[in-house]
């Protein structure tokens, strides 16, 4: 039971502060005699500071340099546990954006933020009295969040579970107020995250993975509405918890088997929510922004955009890279893993229009943590398609070391890496544009692109009615035109400087005269079965290949020739 003394001073800050009625029941069972005393000292001397506090409490070798740093060093610690519960409690919840005389000025805000911010990464101990209450100021206000979940990180596990109670309204005042403004907060959705993982160790996981779907993310309403039965699913629930944290390190690895083992269809329920990311729509046209009341009641700061405006939110970002980061560790990496990945790397990395080449890239990661062929046929292409530069530096660079665990040669990396471009097996692509049909076709001399109309017509050049209307989708083929012409003139460079080079029989079928770019220009070059054969010019013959020689003869069949076989460029 609290005392008049703590009731009367808890009024006081209210209305020094503009507190609601939660914040002054909390400064109420705060109190203690030495308290307000030690909060006036503690605000006077914060006000007073010039700049943001820089504080030398909890640093090795270092002295007090100012009043508040000798403040603080004279309080015990449970005085300074107060302290900083205070100023979390005391931020007016309007402070951003009223005028209001009562509320701090945004400046001393600042600082007391600054201040938690500093606590937030130094060593104090927190007890089973001030952690609750530290917990409690997190569906007050909007001070930073990084202090009490961090506290909450920190403490022993059975300090963490007699704060439960508190913990467990934290995380649902949190993810109800996710799941109702419009715009991200990264910080209090990271806090969240958090929270969630900590009531899931203490054997308390989300019953849905409804508590996740905050409001306006697309991600989250595509899932809702192509697999509404898997937001209920326990196992992915866990997972996707146990994938908020960074997925990664040795804590993250060693939980994953106990969350693994708690699904009835593995492969089923990763493959529907990473699938569920095929079919994001585009943002809409105009892009969404928020209104004066929206921006007003949730307290967006102006760069902040909607949720509705992002193609993929960061938090959608994160799950997704996060349960895509499981696959490697499986027993058994499933036969779809690496083609949806890479084609949902390149759904949110390549093309015109709004994508993520964030979540491209840690797809990618993934990807060559998986290695083998099939990874590198994937890095290869999404080399080739990708634009941003810092992403295909990334790319390049996976590819470079998958090859290298591979055991490749230079020369085997070289044929092994050229890409395709979504050519088909003929050298040719056709994309609609409009009601036009675009065809890119790769012949001996190049590649060229044809346009045909919707009455059959076919010309070299683009009709103007294409470039007013589809600009973005005009310029992707053109693009990738360009693309295919630079990989053709690398392809006959390279075959120029084969040398001794012999690619075996298998691989000289599929990457040099079957190849969409690299076929037309190794279908017209002279091969010789390697040591010492006489040259021939290769030729189609049926489902088979053949050298045939200036006379006439067969020189190698690849239906008779041994495995074993290699063939290298005749001089």
């Amino acid at each position: 039971m609290t005392s008049s003394a703590a009731r009367s001073w808890a009024e006081s800050q209210a209305g020094a502060f503009s507190l609601s009625p939660a914040a002054t029941d909390l400064l109420e069972e705060l109190y203690t005699p030495a308290l307000p005393a030690a909060a006036a000292n503690f605000e006077h001397e914060l006000t007073g500071l010039s700049g943001p506090p820089r504080p030398v409490w909890g640093t090795a070798g270092r002295r007090p340099v100012t009043d508040l740093d000798l403040l603080l060093e004279g309080w015990d610690e449970d005085t300074l546990r107060r302290v900083l519960v205070w100023s979390r409690a005391t931020m007016p919840p309007d402070a951003r954006v009223t005028g209001s005389p009562a509320a701090r000025p945004h400046p001393v805000c600042s600082r007391h933020w600054a201040l938690q911010d500093h606590f937030a990464r130094s060593a104090l101990g927190w007890d089973g009295e001030t952690l609750p209450a530290l917990i409690r100021t997190l569906t007050l206000g909007w001070s930073p969040p990084d202090l009490p979940v961090g506290a909450c990180v920190r403490v022993s596990p059975a300090l963490s579970a007699a704060s439960a109670d508190a913990v467990r309204e934290a995380a649902a005042h949190l993810g109800a107020r996710l799941r109702s403004t419009p715009g991200g907060d990264r910080e209090r959705e990271r806090a969240h995250h958090r929270l969630l993982e900590i009531l899931t160790a203490m054997g308390e996981p989300p019953a849905s993975l409804e508590v996740l779907a905050y409001r306006d993310d697309r991600f989250f309403e595509r899932l809702r509405a192509k697999h509404p039965d898997l937001l209920a699913d326990p196992g992915l629930t866990g997972l996707v918890v146990h994938c908020l944290q960074p997925f990664h390190g040795h804590a993250w690895e060693a939980g994953l088997p106990l969350r693994l083992r708690a699904f009835k269809d593995l492969d089923g329920a990763l493959r529907e929510f990473l699938e569920a990311a095929l079919d994001l729509p585009e943002v809409p046209v105009p892009v969404p922004v928020f209104t004066d009341a929206e921006r007003s009641a949730h307290l967006h700061a102006k760069h902040v955009p909607p949720r509705a405006a992002d193609h993929l939110t960061p938090h959608a970002r994160h799950l997704l890279e996060g349960v895509a980061a499981v696959l490697p560790h499986l027993d058994r990496t499933p036969g779809w893993a690496v083609d949806l990945l890479h084609r949902l790397a390149l759904r949110l990395g390549a093309g015109h229009g709004p994508r993520d080449s964030h979540a491209a890239r840690g797809l990618v990661s993934v990807i060559e943590r998986m290695g083998g062929q099939e990874a590198l046929a994937a890095l290869v292409d999404l080399h080739a398609e990708f634009r941003e530069r810092v992403s295909v530096k990334y790319v390049g660079a996976s590819l470079s070391r998958t090859a290298e665990r591979m055991g490749l040669s230079a020369a085997e990396t070289a044929e092994r890496t050229v890409p395709a471009h979504g050519l088909g097996p003929d050298g040719t692509r056709t994309e609609r544009v409009g009601d036009h049909g675009v065809t890119i076709a790769v012949t001996e001399q190049g590649a060229a692109l044809r346009y045909t109309g919707p009455d059959g017509r076919t010309g070299p050049r683009a009709p103007k009615v294409l470039a007013g209307e589809h600009p973005g989708a005009l310029k992707d083929v053109k693009d990738r035109a360009a693309r295919v012409r630079k990989t053709f003139r690398a392809e006959q460079e390279r075959l120029d400087a084969l040398g001794d080079h012999a690619p075996g029989l298998g691989t000289w079928v599929s990457r040099y005269l079957e190849h969409p770019v690299t076929g037309p220009i190794a279908r017209g070059l002279s091969w010789a079965v390697d040591p010492d054969g006489r040259p021939g010019t290769p030729e189609r013959d049926g489902g088979h290949w053949l050298l045939r020689a200036e006379d006439g003869g067969v020189l190698l069949h690849t239906a008779t020739a041994p495995p074993a076989t290699r063939v290298r460029r005749a001089p």
